[in-house]
């Protein structure tokens, strides 16, 4: 199913999925190329954690230990500029059974680069990963979610699914733990994607262009509190945990069209 901006609501909570309009409806087979998975069309209690910017020897760990005691699975966006620095944390990524994805080299905003530069960083992205790991990645969330319309058909070209979200933490502030898991835990929907963070390797340059507001300096809550405390909150909930591919497996896509015009950088 196709919807418009349906995944913008990221803090919301469960909220009501209306039929796709006539004209995406009837034109999907043209736009199919340009859409992105925003969530699954379900009204049961499951949803996929995913988290971006790692791997990092700092951070991810904690995080993959909270799962780890929560018995959950969860998809990992990782750079590859961080994978090729922490291989270790990366592997161990994979090794606790966890989705691995790509979430490109760096940081940098695709948009703000030519198209052959930015297509040639998410071709030498993915080549790093998947030889350190021998894992194929299937999925691409791009920094910011930015992309162009060219990109995203040239990406699913590619043979990656573009992947956004429809929930948040936002817990790229420097806001208290239980601020944030509140945050997270209201956001939460059936058939959600909720997006978090396992680093940092974001913050600074922020998620402005989403928010109106230029995030703050380095957060000052404990992430893997975080994830514990959503796994708590949420199987209390009655939630179960999938990983993004999993939760494909179960439950219809959501799908969204969702780019953006090619940007001066700076």
């Amino acid at each position: 199913m196709i919807r418009r901006r349906y995944a913008c609501a990221y803090e919301e909570g469960p909220r009501q999925q209306g039929a796709t309009p006539a004209l995406l409806r009837w034109g999907r087979p043209m736009i199919a190329p340009v859409t992105v998975l925003a969530c699954a069309v379900t009204q049961e209690p499951v949803l996929a954690l995913t988290y971006d910017d790692g791997p990092d020897p700092q951070t991810t760990p904690a995080v993959l230990d909270a799962l780890a005691a929560g018995g959950a699975q969860a998809t990992f966006f990782v750079l590859a500029e961080q994978a090729q620095a922490h291989p270790q944390v990366l592997r161990r990524i994979v090794a606790d059974g966890h989705e691995l994805a790509l979430h490109g080299w760096d940081h940098r905003r695709l948009t703000t680069l030519p198209f052959a530069e930015a297509m040639g960083s998410i071709r030498r992205a993915r080549r790093v990963v998947e030889d350190l790991v021998g894992v194929r990645l299937r999925l691409f969330r791009p920094a910011y979610g930015a992309q162009t319309m060219a990109m995203a058909v040239a990406t699913r070209a590619l043979g990656l699914d573009v992947v956004l979200w429809s929930a948040w933490a936002r817990d790229w502030t420097a806001e208290p733990t239980d601020v944030l898991l509140e945050r997270a835990a209201g956001a939460a929907h059936p058939g959600g994607i909720l997006l978090l963070h396992d680093a940092a390797a974001g913050v600074g340059g922020g998620m402005g262009s989403l928010t109106g507001s230029t995030a703050v300096a380095a957060p000052i809550f404990d992430r893997g509190a975080l994830t514990a405390g959503l796994l708590e909150q949420l199987s209390a909930r009655g939630y179960r945990f999938e990983t993004v591919s999993g939760l494909r497996s179960v439950a219809p896509a959501g799908r969204m069209l969702w780019a953006e015009r090619r940007r001066e950088p700076g």
